[in-house]
């Protein structure tokens, strides 16, 4: 039994050793890496290195490498680096979005396997900037103080009456009640224009059930914009952002602006123009899980494994 623990714990030192400390998130120009006294071998995009390599930048050559962290650096200077000596140079804070696309790539490179149930588990209901929704918590979409230009808005909720039946009630700044609607489900599509004169302003909505337990009696806000004014702010976080990569802070900005449903719209074109980044897809599935869009993420999900089956 203790020569089976000795090897064992060798065993597992040996596995722990051989993990990538870093992977190639960019390059650009000519960069090798060089393990001991073998050839350099020219890196490429998604590249895993470890802490044995060296590297070496030609001129005008740049390097952005990530680790498992999501903690990343730029390396733009011609010489040699040794990759254990780089996590000093690990000063880079990146957003929200971006850093969950960095983790989930590091390990899609290193273990593509999809598991969505355990994925669903440590990624649903994560929301937007760690807002409560409530005491009763029973209020999913639109978070509370999301602005958006859609007029046909998704609401959802969590099931609080054994008869699935209920009441869903939209109220003006004013507390004037605007609509009040029947649903024998726990999400609909509304389109507001038949409740709403005025298009934009702050509204606020609530769901109730006859025989429901524990549902909010303070009703959530949010606030429409209109589709000018949200273009506009999305050409100005789309200044001076050419690279693709930067199109994920630009998402991360747009949640952070409270403009949900614009950064969901931003961040589906962006997956259906990279539809064989499984990463990008997998990163899109998480953000729309953190607003308890459930059957949306488990639909890009399953897009991803289906791709995966044609593949093989």
């Amino acid at each position: 039994m203790k020569l089976f623990t000795i090897l064992f714990c060798f065993a597992c030192s040996q596995v722990h050793a051989q993990m990538p400390d870093y992977f190639v998130y960019l390059v650009k120009g000519e960069a090798t890496a060089q393990k001991g006294n073998t050839k350099p071998v020219r890196l490429k995009q998604h590249q895993l290195l470890f802490s044995s390599e060296i590297i070496e930048l030609k001129k005008d050559a740049e390097l952005t490498l990530s680790n498992k962290e999501a903690k990343y650096l730029v390396l733009n200077k011609p010489g040699k680096y040794k990759i254990s000596s780089l996590s000093k140079l690990l000063s880079r804070n990146v957003d929200n979005v971006t850093k969950k696309y960095l983790n989930l790539l590091y390990h899609e490179l290193l273990d593509p396997a999809h598991d969505y149930n355990k994925f669903k588990k440590e990624n649903l209901g994560g929301v937007w900037g760690g807002v409560s929704r409530g005491e009763c918590d029973n209020l999913i979409f639109p978070v509370k103080g999301m602005k958006t230009a859609e007029k046909n808005l998704l609401f959802k909720w969590r099931k609080t009456s054994s008869a699935n039946s209920y009441n869903l009630k939209i109220y003006n700044s004013e507390a004037k009640e605007l609509a009040s609607v029947n649903i024998n489900d726990t999400v609909q599509n509304i389109d507001l224009t038949k409740y709403i004169s005025k298009p934009e302003g702050k509204y606020y909505w609530l769901v109730q059930s006859e025989e429901g337990s524990c549902e909010e009696e303070i009703p959530m806000l949010f606030e429409l914009i209109s589709k000018e004014e949200e273009k506009k702010i999305t050409l100005e976080l789309e200044k001076n952002k050419i690279r693709a990569d930067h199109k994920l802070n630009i998402i991360d900005r747009l949640e952070k602006a409270g403009l949900i449903t614009t950064a969901q719209n931003y961040f589906r074109s962006f997956v259906s123009n990279n539809k064989d980044n499984a990463t990008l897809l997998k990163t899109y599935a998480w953000f729309l899980l953190r607003y308890g869009l459930e059957e949306e993420a488990a639909e890009v999900w399953n897009s991803l494994i289906d791709k995966k089956a044609l593949k093989n």
